[in-house]
Order: structure tokens, then C-alpha cells, then sequence
């Protein structure tokens, strides 16, 4: 899924620093807002392919340490329970 993310970006890693190229020209995509405003020209396809790659970065950078263990236990306790803390609401009209 890497290989389509950066496919889709046509980004690029010199020495280190990540770039964005078009047409041949190559400046340093170096904020959050660059980021999101190239995810909204995607696919719905393309979103997913990115959002799969980003699910498997994230989850290929998380420790499993004990408290992540016993926070992950307890959150399935809750939701057994039918205790939830955190419930997502569309925008208006979605």
C-alpha cells in the first residue's frame, strides 16, 4: 500500500526530506495543510488505499506495552458493559 500512497502523491524522500514533484519540480511537502488539501482531489479508492497505509504505518510504529495492553482490556470491558466514551457524530446533512 506504500508503493500506491506514494504513487498517488508522486512523492519522493532526498536526504531525508520528503518532496512533492510535478512536472519536474520538486518542493518540500512540509505541512499538515498540503497533506490534506492533496487527500481531498483523491478517490474514494485512492482515500482508502491511503488510509490503509496509514492504519499499517501507525500500527508498525506502536509499542505494546503493558499499559496499552490493560487501556485495551478495559476499553473491551466497557464496551461489553455498553459503556461508551466516545461516540462520533456526522455533520449536519450526512
Amino acid at each position: 500500500a506504500i508503493g500506491v500512497f506514494k504513487e498517488l502523491q508522486g512523492a519522493q524522500c532526498v536526504d531525508g526530506l520528503d518532496v512533492k514533484c510535478e512536472m519536474g519540480d520538486c518542493t518540500p511537502m512540509s505541512n499538515v495543510i498540503e497533506i490534506e488539501s492533496a487527500l481531498t482531489a483523491l478517490s474514494l479508492e485512492e482515500l482508502q488505499a491511503v488510509r490503509d497505509w496509514l492504519d499499517d504505518f501507525i500500527e508498525d510504529q506502536l509499542e505494546v506495552s503493558d499499559e496499552f495492553k490493560t487501556k485495551v482490556q478495559r476499553a473491551k470491558q466497557e464496551l461489553a458493559a455498553g459503556v461508551h466514551s466516545r461516540i462520533r457524530n456526522s455533520p449536519a446533512g450526512q
